[in-house]
């Protein structure tokens, strides 16, 4: 998951979270190290192998043993056929038939669940691909960790915003945040953001928001357009700008009525 811009510096601002350099983190590392990192690494792989030889005899187990049920079923079919001058022997006999009958459906359910299970895993055993290097013996983020935006700008590691645009989006965006709204990237939609009522997983968002600078003039077909857009996808278009005289957000929402 990529955090925007505007998420990254605000998290920052409330102490939220703290960048770290992770490229200057990872110091050269010793013989040693790189010897007990192969090591590792092998045996890793070897275990991976081995419970990937273990699965495939166990489905090569059920597999069979399916297979011997199956000869068994197609007798039990067979002498289901055959029907004449049954004695109480025979009844016996068929009731054992007819309860292995039963386990063996009962097994090939259950293989038919994990065949279901294996088209979505797989048969090779699940890679896991650590994206944390703290695990790393060589890593160290001493001095490379930093909590404000100052000090990550200083080290070059967080500058933005670094524009005049930068600057009016994030406070639109901070503007927003405060007033509750859950925000994502509105790009796919043509606009900055868009915003949701609530937990985007749960809510659709009402608001398709894009940032202009205040003296910006307006034509009468981009108002026709954003308006379009917005009905188009059932939401309403909102013109953000900031006032930096008052510094304060100026808002703007444009929905076509009895469109479409």
């Amino acid at each position: 998951m990529t955090l925007m811009p505007e998420e990254v510096t605000l998290l920052l601002s409330k102490g939220i979270i703290v960048l770290v350099d992770e490229e200057k983190s990872h110091r050269l590392p010793t013989q040693v190290q790189i010897e007990e990192f192969k090591q590792k690494i092998s045996q890793e792989e070897n275990i991976q192998l081995q419970e990937y030889i273990k699965f495939t005899e166990e489905k090569k187990l059920k597999i069979e043993c399916l297979r011997k049920n199956n000869d068994l079923s197609q007798d039990i079919k067979g002498e289901r056929n055959i029907a004449k001058e049954i004695s109480p022997n025979d009844l016996k006999e068929k009731d054992v038939l007819f309860q292995q009958s039963q386990e063996f459906q009962d097994q090939q359910n259950s293989l038919n669940l994990e065949n279901k299970s294996s088209k979505i895993q797989g048969f090779a055993p699940v890679v896991n691909i650590k994206t944390s290097s703290t695990s790393f013996a060589w890593y160290n983020y001493n001095g490379n960790c930093f909590s404000s935006i100052d000090l990550a700008k200083q080290n070059d590691l967080w500058v933005w915003p670094s524009t005049l645009k930068d600057l009016q989006k994030y406070k639109i965006y901070c503007d927003l945040w405060n007033q509750g709204y859950y925000i994502t990237s509105g790009i796919k939609f043509g606009g900055d953001y868009l915003l949701y009522p609530g937990d985007p997983l749960r809510y659709h968002s009402h608001f398709i928001a894009i940032v202009l600078d205040i003296d910006k003039i307006i034509s009468p077909m981009d108002i026709i357009t954003f308006g379009r857009l917005g009905t188009t996808v059932k939401k309403s278009y909102m013109l953000c700008s900031w006032n930096q005289q008052q510094d304060k957000a100026v808002y703007y929402c444009l929905e076509w009525s009895g469109f479409g």
